[in-house]
């Protein structure tokens, strides 16, 4: 595991950081084609043997992948949440690996893009209440039946929303992620405005006809959670943490 050094931190902290067990083996040198149309990059490391800087190699997309990926791990573990914890947050766990988000959203109305006009029109739909699960970059939207903060023995359902897998792992497309904001709210935030903010298209869970069903029945009226479809296995909350 690649460790980095918490650069806000006063250089006086990471002086005295950096005067324990730390020892120089490797520079990252990133070369810049200022001249080419688009700028370029090139970046190669070099190995350190007793303060001497060896010969450069090429460094691999893996490599570089592989960093960017830690970055991003070692952020989200220090995740603070800026003032009190959202009330519809029901679990975090930040630990390197295992990265794991859940929080709720009651019934309400939304305004959705529907980009198959011949089955869904776009405008506002009433949903029922959802259940938002991220893993890592990965995103899970569950149904929820009743309209109450969900515990371990809540039972999951279906996401009627258009572009959601049999599993309720949601297709993003060609939607990317990038955000800067690492704080609880932030990160729940960021996800709920690219999600509904989103084009749905097809459905991709098997019950396509169903639940475009349900969906055209809660344009003028509440969502009819009863016909709501179970997850394989009955899965509930406490099996997600």
């Amino acid at each position: 595991m690649i460790m980095f050094l918490n650069l806000e931190k006063k250089m006086e902290t990471i002086n005295n950081e950096l005067a324990g067990d730390f020892e120089p083996k490797v520079a990252i040198i990133v070369y810049e084609n200022e001249i080419a149309a688009i700028n370029k990059y090139y970046l190669e490391a070099r190995d350190i043997r007793k303060g001497n800087i060896g010969p450069g190699k090429p460094l691999k997309i893996k490599t570089i992948q592989n960093i960017v990926a830690s970055l991003t791990v070692e952020a989200k573990a220090n995740m603070v949440s800026n003032g009190l914890i959202p009330n519809n947050l029901l679990y975090v766990n930040t630990t390197p690996g295992k990265w794991n988000m859940i929080w709720y959203l009651k019934p309400s109305k939304r305004y959705l893009i529907m980009t198959d006009k011949f089955v869904l029109k776009t405008g506002f739909y009433h949903l029922p209440g959802l259940l938002m699960n991220l893993k890592d970059d990965t995103f899970y939207v569950y149904a929820l039946q009743k309209n109450r903060k969900p515990t371990i023995n809540t039972e999951l359902f279906i996401n009627p929303l258009p572009n959601t897998y049999p599993d309720c792992k949601i297709c993003m497309g060609n939607v990317k992620s990038n955000h800067n904001d690492l704080s609880v709210q932030g990160i729940m935030n960021h996800w709920e405005k690219l999600y509904f903010a989103s084009e749905f298209s097809s459905h991709l869970s098997g019950n396509y006809k169903k639940c475009a069903k349900l969906m055209r029945s809660c344009i003028k009226n509440p969502f009819p959670v009863e016909e709501l479809i179970k997850v394989r296995n009955n899965l509930k909350l406490g099996d997600l943490l």
